[in-house]
């Protein structure tokens, strides 16, 4: 497994090191630049003192210096030798060890200094040639002179060698400082990064989520918590949706599932009653579970926002229409009476159709299973609003905040063995999801008046990409 905190230190240990070594480098350079510069101006300024010193006198080139200022020149042991060339490359003055040496003759004519280095035996040299005319040269004989002077380097390479050892001595020294010191720095940094992942592992989504503190976490770890609180509960909220959903379906199954054992079991033991009866008693039964779990599995989905939602402007009109004629049998049956609007004209909202659809039918359905025989039924339906108005002599005020919540029945008024109870929680789980408004209430002559408002008038609607 990848650690964030080992490839940091390989990574930034790595570029430590390239930095350090190049910093070494650059003093280094540096430094041997300063030093080259230094050696070539002392060889500079020897050479110029030789140019001062050598003159013409009677036809002859001479050298008018006192010899104990250049008893450094005159042994080999020391460090500067020189020799002055004619023009046509013959030798005129060398001190005493040049020749033995071996220095070679300078390039004839040469246009400006130059300086070079050259080792010879065991020996590094550094080597500046330059043209020059001799003092008081009044018959104008020794003109372009060649000066060669060459310097023993070898204290400019040791000083530079330490130079280099002591670069070298100090970057190590100081990776070995700083190298501890980023692993340090990384550990105390990423501290709340490792916390932060010992947290998250302890996380149970089979339990309720435990919301982690976003105000201690640094800047750049508080938005994933931020984000992770809010999966958290959203997990937690689908977990118990899922679990409430298998209680209610085992809980509304178990009746008529115990009624269908006991119609098979009695046609098992008396062939005879299985007549057509029995058979359609079956088919009843089978109808409402199927209508208990397709109800079930609708508000599960609105719950969790997993139906899709397509808003666009809706002709309500003719949709209401075929409802009111389609619950027309029911309501007759019943011994109840519709009264609808005038559904002539078009009526738009900004809806979904289906879901629009599905809690109308809702709203309907349950005002005829619990009105009383003989009610009137009062359903209209403006731009704005869409209500049904029924009697309910039993229900209570206290009960209207009840009522939206799946699986509650009052008693009395709400004891319909065909209804599943969930009606009116599917309605508010659909208005919810549109955006439109859902409210109950309870008129003063007893009746439930159940309304939707539409909250997205069409002039102001914008739909969804």
């Amino acid at each position: 497994m990848k650690s964030i905190r080992r490839q940091l230190t390989v990574r930034l240990s790595a570029a430590l090191l390239a930095a350090v070594a190049l910093a070494a480098a650059s003093l280094f350079v540096s430094a041997r630049h300063a030093a080259l510069a230094e050696f070539d101006a002392t060889l500079t300024a020897r050479a110029e003192l030789l140019e001062s010193a050598i003159e013409e006198d009677d036809g002859h080139l001479e050298l008018e210096f006192n010899l104990h200022r250049l008893a450094a020149w005159e042994s080999l042991d020391h460090t500067t030798h020189y020799a002055v060339h004619s023009a046509s490359g013959e030798l005129l003055i060398a001190s005493p060890h040049w020749t033995t040496i071996g220095f070679p003759r300078p390039t004839p004519n040469p246009t400006s200094p130059t300086v070079a280095d050259l080792q010879r035996a065991d020996r590094n040299y550094r080597v500046l040639h330059t043209v020059f005319d001799a003092a008081d040269d009044t018959d104008m004989a020794y003109q372009g002179l060649q000066l060669s002077i060459a310097r023993d380097r070898s204290s400019l390479d040791a000083a530079l060698r330490k130079a280099a050892w002591l670069g070298a001595a100090t970057a190590l020294a100081s990776l070995a400082i700083l190298i501890p010191l980023l692993q340090h720095t990384l550990r105390s940094s990423l501290q709340p990064l490792e916390e932060f992942a010992r947290r998250t592992d302890a996380i149970d989504p089979g339990k309720p989520p435990v919301t982690m503190e976003t105000a201690s976490l640094p800047a750049e770890l508080s938005p994933i918590a931020s984000k992770l609180n809010e999966l958290l509960a959203r997990v937690h909220a689908s977990i118990l949706r899922e679990r409430r959903f298998a209680r209610d379906v085992a809980h509304e199954l178990r009746t008529p599932v115990a009624e269908l054992r006991a119609l098979a079991e009695l046609a098992t033991q008396w062939p005879d009653e299985a007549t057509p009866a029995a058979f359609s008693q079956v088919l009843e039964i089978t109808s409402e579970m199927e209508a208990v779990v397709a109800s079930l599995t609708l508000l599960n989905r609105l719950e969790a926002n997993a139906s899709p939602i397509s808003c666009e402007p809706v002709n309500l009109s003719p949709i209401l229409l075929r409802l009111i004629e389609r619950s027309s049998p029911a309501a007759t049956a019943a011994g109840l009476r519709l009264s609808s609007p005038d559904l002539s004209s078009t009526i738009t909202w900004e809806t979904d159709a289906t879901l629009w659809k599905a809690a109308a039918s809702n709203l309907l359905g349950n005002a005829i299973s619990y009105s009383p025989p003989g009610s009137l039924i009062t359903i209209s339906l403006t731009p704005s609003t869409f209500a049904i108005l029924n009697p309910a002599p039993s229900l209570q005020h206290e009960d209207l905040s009840h009522m939206s919540q799946p699986f509650w029945r009052r008693d009395k008024a709400r004891s319909a063995s065909q209804h599943s109870g969930l009606g009116l929680a599917i309605v508010a789980s659909v208005t919810s999801r549109l955006g439109h408004g859902f409210t109950l209430a309870l008129t003063p002559d007893g009746q439930l008046a159940a309304t939707m408002t539409a909250n997205r008038p069409s002039a102001a609607y914008v739909k969804p990409s």
